[in-house]
């Protein structure tokens, strides 16, 4: 916990793509499972919780501003539900009402965080849009390799921001993990291996 607290005096923010004045602005959260099962400490100490919270100051921060951002361009990518409890969307979503937040736009597709990437960066690609990405501290760094590996990252403004909260200890441990390793199987052509291996766990609703 002392960690936790000690981290989120640092700011984890990353930029990139071209400087240009597109149409508006997308506020993309890249999910860490929302459910209570294998999590310690309360809600609101949560990564995932410090993510939602962390979206809704930048909403609120550019809604202040004089172009004022619709809901629907907070946007929840994600099709994955944990077996026996509701949709992670669903959850996020749940907690994005507690900050004021009642009509973000969700799109139920992506079982993991490469194909989150894949849509969004589509999504701001059509629309014409910048996107603010969002992960968790734990997160962050595989994060950052999938967005910038994209193809259209060097197209679409982005920025990645990290959210300071208590990971799932599980999750934790492969996060580390993969933060290594991934780039490594990316390198060496196994993403679309990976990437199957994932969405089969996860299709049956397992992390």
């Amino acid at each position: 916990m002392a960690l936790v607290v000690f981290a989120s005096w640092i700011k984890l923010v990353s930029f990139g793509g071209p400087s240009v004045i597109l149409n508006g602005v997308l506020l993309i959260p890249l999910t860490k499972s929302p459910h209570r099962r294998g999590r310690l400490g309360s809600r609101e100490s949560q990564d995932w919780y410090a993510s939602v919270r962390q979206i809704s100051r930048v909403f609120d921060r550019l809604t202040c501003k004089r172009h004022r951002i619709p809901e629907k361009d907070i946007v929840l990518i994600c099709d994955f539900q944990e077996a026996s409890d509701q949709a992670e969307a669903d959850l996020y979503a749940v907690a994005m009402e507690e900050f004021g937040i009642y009509n973000p736009r969700i799109i139920r597709d992506g079982l993991e965080t490469i194909r989150q990437v894949d849509v969004a960066f589509d999504l701001a690609a059509f629309e014409g849009k910048r996107i603010i990405f969002f992960g968790t501290w734990f997160h962050y760094l595989r994060i950052l390799w999938i967005i910038r590996r994209h193809p259209k990252s060097k197209e679409v403004p982005w920025e990645l921001r990290g959210a300071f909260g208590i990971p799932r200890p599980k999750e934790a441990v492969t996060d580390i993990i993969l933060t290594l390793v991934f780039p490594i199987l990316d390198l060496f052509g196994l993403r679309s291996w990976f990437v199957e291996l994932t969405n089969r766990r996860r299709a049956e609703g397992r992390h």
